[in-house]
């Protein structure tokens, strides 16, 4: 009998041990992590935020525009279903790398000049051609044109939706000497962008063209570490450069546009009705921008000469000098873009033009 109930005990302890060992025909219970579903289809409940990256200060054209025309417009057009998000004076980075985030997805939209682009998509370059445009009027019918769409066209292959606002005329600004005509910028060291255009020119009027990022152009003309620079009136005056200047020479050499663009791979990811919503947006943007820019740039000369900055206007003579010194890098900056695109530049004023 002892034996028979040891054998029946072993028996149950090795079906036990069985039972516990073989999970494979248990089901796995449902997961309540919701991350591990794959991601879910836009619906009409989502929250989905634009963040907007801009070198520029709040009190600026592009600054105000942001505010007051890019985030209402976006978010109330889209019912609260984008939130904007506004980033000042570089805070997510210099004008360079915001435009990588936003080449690469990692943020939404970024505002910057224009030429920033160039070393992204060579058709930008076209816009940095020294007295490209007569007047604003040309230049705005151009960038809103065929011209501009052509431009718009080729940033869209490498990943960035754009839209073009006004940084106005660039200008030469330095603490050396009056700058009258070209002659007059042999050996400064000018702050510019880094781009061929801007080097190429500089180098031409017999300037030391040195790129630096515009967060650290007041405290390079402070110290020394350039004796001028080339952004207008506005950018200048709301980062404070007439503090740190001595000459401001309104010579327009340069037509500098402002680039807002969107991520394409965000702007793909959504429902073509936000798609629309954004597009508005940028155009709403584009339209106060350009306002302010016009009413801002004569009323901040007198802020210029109001900081101890002396301000110089050029006679036609003086300017037509400009004018041949600069157009003569035209074939050397030209030599590798599109020339559909160059052609197209050549005759921008008579196609545009009043």
């Amino acid at each position: 009998m002892k034996k028979l109930f040891c054998m029946v005990l072993s028996f149950l302890m090795v079906l036990s041990l069985c039972s516990c060992g073989d999970k494979s025909s248990e089901e796995p219970p449902a997961s309540t992590d919701d991350t591990q579903t794959t991601e879910p289809a836009q619906s009409s409940e989502d929250k989905i935020i634009m963040r907007v990256g801009a070198i520029v200060q709040e009190n600026s054209q592009g600054g105000i525009a942001m505010a007051q025309a890019l985030k209402p417009y976006i978010e109330e057009a889209s019912n609260g279903r984008i939130e904007v998000e506004l980033y000042y004076n570089s805070t997510l980075g210099d004008a360079r790398s915001t435009a990588e985030q936003c080449q690469m997805g990692t943020l939404e939209c970024g505002i910057f000049d224009a030429p920033t682009l160039g070393s992204f998509c060579k058709a930008v370059q076209i816009l940095d051609l020294p007295f490209l445009f007569k007047d604003l009027d040309t230049c705005h019918a151009a960038l809103d044109g065929e011209f501009g769409q052509m431009i718009k066209d080729e940033l869209y292959e490498v990943g960035l939706v754009c839209a073009l606002a006004d940084n106005g005329w660039r200008d030469i600004s330095n603490n050396v000497r009056e700058i009258r005509t070209p002659a007059d910028m042999k050996g400064l060291k000018i702050r510019v962008m880094e781009t061929p255009t801007y080097m190429t020119t500089m180098k031409a009027l017999g300037a030391n063209p040195t790129p630096m990022s515009f967060s650290e152009l007041y405290t390079g003309l402070s110290q020394g570490t350039v004796d001028g620079q080339d952004n207008g009136v506005i950018l200048s005056v709301t980062a404070g450069l007439p503090e740190v200047l001595k000459y401001y020479t309104l010579v327009g050499y340069c037509y500098s546009a402002g680039a807002t663009v969107v991520s394409r791979t965000w702007y793909d990811s959504l429902d073509p009705e936000l798609q629309k919503v954004v597009d508005e947006g940028l155009v709403k943007y584009t339209e106060m921008e350009r306002q302010l820019q016009a009413e801002m740039e004569a009323a901040m000369v007198e802020d210029i000469k109001a900081a101890g900055t002396q301000v110089i206007e050029l006679t036609e003579e003086e300017k037509q000098q400009w004018v041949e010194a600069c157009t003569a890098v035209w074939p050397e900056l030209t030599k590798d873009m599109d020339p559909d695109l160059v052609a197209a530049a050549k005759t921008v004023n008579e196609d545009y033009g009043a």
